[in-house]
């Protein structure tokens, strides 16, 4: 994968992305490259969301893991399902993890990433989002 930005412009920032490909921040616009590339421009972007861990969810993970084996001593097979979907539940929300979802004018679903840190992220796509909010207050 080649980290070239578009126009002659100049990464502010790049990073690779947890389930592959990698996503770069210029000074006007957001590239994520994963199975295709994409460039989103600084006004184009309604809504960036940053999602570090569903706690809830992993907190259920546990609670139904520890509830499948304390049933294994009643009911062997019960007990194991109840483990194993707890098991499941934890796998799933730990993949998900430092999610961002971004939220794009003229695309129906957001584009969603997995950096591997929202914050370090999150400070490089600051300065774009501000600038975009000033120019918007301008017009």
């Amino acid at each position: 994968m080649t980290q070239t930005p578009p126009d002659g412009e100049r990464f502010e920032f790049t990073t690779d992305l947890r389930h592959g490909g990698w996503a770069g921040v210029t000074e006007s616009s957001l590239v994520v490259e994963t199975d295709a590339r994409y460039r989103v421009d600084a006004d184009d972007i309604q809504e960036v969301t940053f999602e570090d861990v569903d706690w809830f969810v992993g907190i259920l993970g546990l609670v139904v893991v520890g509830y499948g084996l304390y049933s294994t001593q009643f009911d062997v097979l019960f007990g194991l399902a109840f483990a194993v979907v707890g098991v499941v539940s934890l796998y799933l929300t730990y993949r998900k993890r430092n999610r961002v979802r971004i939220r794009v004018a003229g695309r129906p679903k957001p584009l969603t990433i997995y950096p591997p840190s929202t914050e370090s992220f999150q400070q490089a796509l600051d300065p774009i989002l501000v600038q975009k909010d000033t120019d918007t207050r301008k017009n």
